[in-house]
């Protein structure tokens, strides 16, 4: 059995080639996840406080909105005093990159970053070496949740060889090799891609997986449907709202703990379920998580609300009351496991559909954000309503020219599989769901 001294043994190694601090944020959040509430918020305010003053001396989109607004930063001490920030949106952060980047930033060695873009555009920003390093102790604490011990060897369902031909770089290998991830491609997949899949979980051992919840579900269901199990110890879900249904069937394949995460890199927003599986543990250590309406004013628990975050780690590129676009119920109370992290009920936001064709191919959601970043739109949107044919409407902007149209061409035809025909469509703007969210994939074969 393996001990926390050859896990810290093993991310020290870690930390020594990346130049990063995963072992020492992670040995912080294994012990503040048991501190009190009036602790966990006394190091926000301290956090906070830091993060204001440093924002307002060196970052100009912050020194411009403070000033405009009348708000002194010694006048924001603790998180009931963020309400007089205004809200940062996606767009604001788009057309104000430059100057949401502190003037000081190489000192907190920047790296720059595009998410995938889970409303239908990818989205550009600059995260330090402490919010990768804090980013990275949070999932592996949200894993030991279900008993995984750093090394174990987990099966990643999820978007790697996305590209056809083209073959991670050896960074992204080597990265896998000390973690000892095995990267299992859930772009397109079948029924033989699966049968591959469990044939390396039994032939190494992989005792976790982890990954899209639409792949993993496949995956289960694959299982189930032929009355058949896999050894797991734990699966551990993100990017997408894991459905109730979902994760049962999961727990039918593997009977398993799942723990499922929210994550939200260009916020610093991170929350997990735990062994108790009673709703999200928001990683406080990371960020403030508020839950606003419309206005940027808190929402009672219970009630549906948006996810609205301040990141308390990235001094590269600060973000005060960032909205990511996502959904969420915060939820009074604590949970039985002990730890006296904040609560959510539920994730309501990034549901997405699973393409599925005639030929036995299906595509998840997440795996088409990773795909489509690659080139150069505004907005996407993929609609299925044949089993055999795919519309893609696009929003080009000034890059997009024949070369691209012909790539992408290629790129989704490789991941549809034969007997696709995939239209595209260029418009000046695609319009968001009834709701107010931007869907990018819509399969109405499903309903």
């Amino acid at each position: 059995m393996k001990t926390r001294g050859a896990t810290k043994l093993g991310l020290r190694a870690v930390d020594l080639y990346r130049g990063s601090s995963i072992c020492d944020n992670l040995e912080f959040v294994r012990k503040s996840q048991y501190w009190s509430t009036e602790e966990l918020e006394a190091y926000q305010s301290r956090r906070l406080q830091e993060l204001v003053s440093h924002a307002y001396s060196h970052v100009p989109y912050y020194k411009k909105l403070f000033d405009e607004h009348g708000i002194r930063p010694n006048e924001i001490q603790t998180k009931k005093d963020l309400v007089r920030v205004p809200i940062l949106t996606k767009k604001i952060l788009r057309e104000n990159l430059n100057d949401l980047v502190a003037s000081n930033a190489k000192r907190f060695k920047p790296t720059k970053r595009s998410t995938g873009g889970t409303t239908g555009a990818p989205l550009t920003h600059f995260s330090d070496i402490n919010t990768w390093s804090m980013h990275w102790a949070l999932k592996i604490r949200a894993w030991t949740w279900a008993g995984y011990y750093w090394g174990d060897k987990i099966g990643v369902l999820a978007g790697s060889s996305l590209i056809p031909n083209s073959h991670p770089p050896i960074t992204r290998r080597v990265w896998n090799r000390i973690n000892n991830f095995y990267p299992m491609s859930a772009v397109h997949f079948d029924s033989d891609t699966m049968e591959e899949w469990i044939h390396l979980i039994e032939a190494e051992g992989i005792k976790q997986l982890r990954g899209y919840p639409t792949s993993i579900y496949c995956l289960a269901k694959h299982l189930v449907d032929s009355s058949r199990t896999l050894s797991i110890d734990g699966v551990f879900t993100t990017a997408e709202v894991l459905q109730p249904a979902h994760k049962e069937m999961m727990k039918k394949a593997f009977n398993c703990v799942v723990i499922d995460s929210y994550g939200c890199a260009d916020g610093g927003g991170n929350a997990s379920t735990c062994e108790m599986d009673n709703g999200f543990h928001v990683s406080a250590e990371a960020s403030i998580m508020e839950s606003t309406d419309n206005f940027g004013n808190p929402v009672q628990p219970n009630e549906t609300g948006e996810v609205t975050l301040t990141n308390l780690t990235n001094f590269a590129m600060p973000t005060l009351r960032y909205k990511p676009e996502d959904l969420a119920i915060a939820k009074a109370g604590k949970c039985t496991c002990g730890r006296n992290l904040p609560m959510l009920e539920r994730i309501v936001g990034r549901s997405t559909d699973v393409l599925s064709f005639a030929n036995g191919r299906m595509i998840g959601g997440p795996a088409m954000t990773l795909i489509m970043r690659n080139f150069s739109l505004e907005q996407y949107q993929l609609i299925q309503n044949q089993a055999d044919r795919l519309d893609v409407c696009i929003v080009p902007l000034s890059g997009f020219n024949s070369g691209q149209n012909e790539q992408l061409l290629k790129t989704l035809s490789h991941h549809c599989g034969e007997g696709v025909n995939i239209i595209i469509h260029k418009r000046d703007y695609i319009e968001p769901s009834k709701s107010g969210k931007f869907r990018f994939v819509i399969n109405n074969m499903q309903r």
